[in-house]
């Protein structure tokens, strides 16, 4: 009888064995760090996930390497697909994150990661912080693109509910920028609120969406330029709340430097998270909308994932339900007129804290998969378990 983890294979990149290894080593020096007071802070993180595919309907291949399906892309930013062969490459990662503060006035953050599907560890985070004043930040550097709820600690895994961020919802090929950002937090009638301003740009080597979603499948470079967005958070007592609006203008390339893509791309989101304290909501909304003008269409595609849990002692038990449509309506009326390609579907998680940094968690997903292209998944059942832990 077939077991879970029959002919499993880590997958592990030598980057991410060396950044796990470097994890540990620092442990001893960011705890003497934090008793001594000292100007720095040294922390880290690490998601050990494991899981494959245990059925589902397409039996073709995937993307330019030709993943044997059936399948399902977990990580569209890092291509992390999962076969019917156990695995712990699709999503598993590793970071080290240094906080270094020179005065009142200015600090540093520098964060390094690396993940399973990565050649290398990447900067995530490099930027320096200016406080203002009490309510006035400005950062300069390297960021996190504030998309969503949960975009600043989306490698986190200690931080949600779920093995993963829904892929439904968190699911494009640009997750950082380089340049400046104003941050202003303050309370308004007990609200607390906290707000930027942002603009930048970034570039993507062999981005994980390019290569899935062009056609025919072929890797490339994904590049955002002029991005300008705008994010806010308010909270109080039991809810949060964060809004989101970005534009750019973005292209896409293969290897060779042949155009693939240039679209003017604009980034809504809404989020509404409830907590009363043995149960909890968490939702997101968003819409990703593409003005392709190489190929003379636009792409809308909104996004919407909702879950309930309950906290039982140590246990976290989760129903969750998430949704992606992609609608392309095409300029030219000799071509087609109107495309939809939607997916979705159910996951069940159980989380276990097994203390306040660290926790284990099991997920069953049913995907289903209703585009007509033969590069997508095709509908599939996903078990998935994961070891997640800071420090």
């Amino acid at each position: 009888m077939r077991t879970f983890f029959d002919q499993t294979r880590t997958g592990f990149s030598g980057s991410l064995y060396l950044l796990i290894l470097l994890m540990l080593g620092f442990v001893s020096s960011s705890a003497w760090s934090d008793e001594n007071e000292s100007s720095y802070k040294i922390q880290g993180f690490l998601s050990v996930i494991g899981g494959r595919v245990m059925g589902g309907s397409y039996e073709g291949t995937l993307g330019p390497d030709n993943y044997p399906c059936p399948c399902y892309i977990a990580d569209w930013a890092n291509g992390g697909v999962y076969r019917k062969t156990a695995s712990f490459e699709p999503e598993s990662h590793a970071g080290i994150q240094l906080d270094y503060t020179l005065n009142k006035a200015i600090s540093f953050t520098v964060q390094v990661a690396s993940h399973a599907t990565g050649p290398k560890p990447e900067f995530q985070y490099a930027f320096m912080d200016y406080k203002i004043d009490g309510h006035w930040d400005l950062h300069v550097g390297r960021e996190r693109l504030p998309l969503y709820y949960y975009s600043e600690f989306q490698d986190i895994g200690v931080s949600y509910p779920w093995i993963s961020t829904p892929a439904e919802v968190y699911g494009w090929e640009v997750t950082n920028y380089n340049g400046a950002s104003l941050h202003y937090k303050g309370v308004f009638g007990g609200v607390s609120t906290n707000a930027e301003v942002y603009a930048g740009d970034e570039r993507v080597k062999n981005a994980g969406e390019v290569s899935f979603i062009t056609y025919p499948p072929q890797h490339g470079n994904a590049h955002w330029k002029d991005i300008i967005g705008v994010a806010a958070e308010m909270s109080h007592d039991f809810w949060t709340i964060h809004t989101n609006y970005m534009t750019t203008l973005s292209t896409w390339s293969n290897y060779a430097g042949d155009n693939l893509a240039t679209q003017r791309i604009t980034i809504v989101g809404l989020a509404a998270n409830l907590d009363f304290e043995d149960w909890f909501v968490v939702s997101e909304a968003g819409q990703f909308t593409r003005n392709n003008y190489l190929y003379g269409y636009t792409e809308k595609s909104p996004s919407y994932s909702v879950g309930v849990g309950m906290r039982y002692g140590a246990w976290t038990p989760l129903v969750n339900y998430a949704k992606f449509v992609d609608h392309y309506t095409y300029q030219s009326a000799s071509a087609f007129p109107q495309i939809d390609f939607p997916n979705g579907g159910w996951g069940v998680t159980l989380r276990y804290d097994i203390n306040t940094k660290s926790d284990f968690k099991i997920q069953y997903d049913k995907f289903q998969d209703l585009s007509n292209g033969s590069f997508f998944s095709g509908n599939a059942k996903i078990l998935r378990a994961s070891y997640d832990v800071v420090f």
